[in-house]
């Protein structure tokens, strides 16, 4: 839920009236813009956690629909570019859902917030579920044993990296460290051959 629509269902329950909508915009000014108008309420005791978690609770439950995830596949480029505390506290993973898009699976789907930060992340569309926090904790646990090497591949190659053949992905490293004088053809060479011997 968009922060102005939230504003709209906390003024329409009657539980923030005009004057202290105002305040917390003039607060924001104040501060520079970052901070969310939703969060200087609660800040300034206008409105309880409770009542603003209930309306999200509400709307989450309209809008975001369960995942299967056990029947899709993370997004190791996206995943890549979300900070692992970020992933561990939200307890939300990314999975393919198109060109340019992901899927992000939410253990608490009240967590709206963590789709706008996903989508600042990685540069994508992100459509948000919901999913058990236990599958999804078993799945962080398992991307995150994942060698780092190939995490870190990921970040700079993407999905097209992670599912190409190793065969292929080693003749055009080879290649590309010999076009950049990384290393000669004959010390590449001299080194496949040594391997053979061992």
């Amino acid at each position: 839920m968009k922060e102005q629509e939230l504003l709209t269902q906390l003024k329409a329950r009657k539980l923030v009236n005009d004057e202290q909508l105002a305040k917390a915009a003039e607060l924001r000014k104040n501060m520079g813009g970052a901070a969310r108008i939703v969060d200087i309420l609660v800040k300034l005791g206008y409105v309880k956690k409770t009542d603003l978690n209930a309306i999200l609770a509400e709307e989450s439950r309209e809008t975001l629909m369960p995942a299967n995830v056990g029947n899709l596949d993370i997004d190791l480029e996206a995943m890549s570019k979300i900070p692992r505390e970020f992933v561990e506290k939200h307890r939300c993973v990314a999975f393919e859902a198109g060109k340019g898009k992901i899927l992000l699976a939410l253990a608490d789907a009240q967590d709206l917030h963590a789709a706008e930060d996903v989508q600042f992340f990685t540069g994508k569309l992100v459509e948000a579920a919901s999913a058990p926090a236990q599958k999804l904790d078993e799945m962080i646990r398992k991307y995150y044993e994942r060698p780092e090497e190939e995490r870190a591949a990921a970040r700079l190659a993407g999905d097209t990296f992670m599912q190409a053949d190793p065969l292929h992905v080693a003749r055009a490293l080879a290649v590309l460290l010999i076009k950049r004088g990384v290393i000669s053809k004959a010390d590449l060479e001299h080194e496949l051959e040594r391997m053979k011997q061992k």
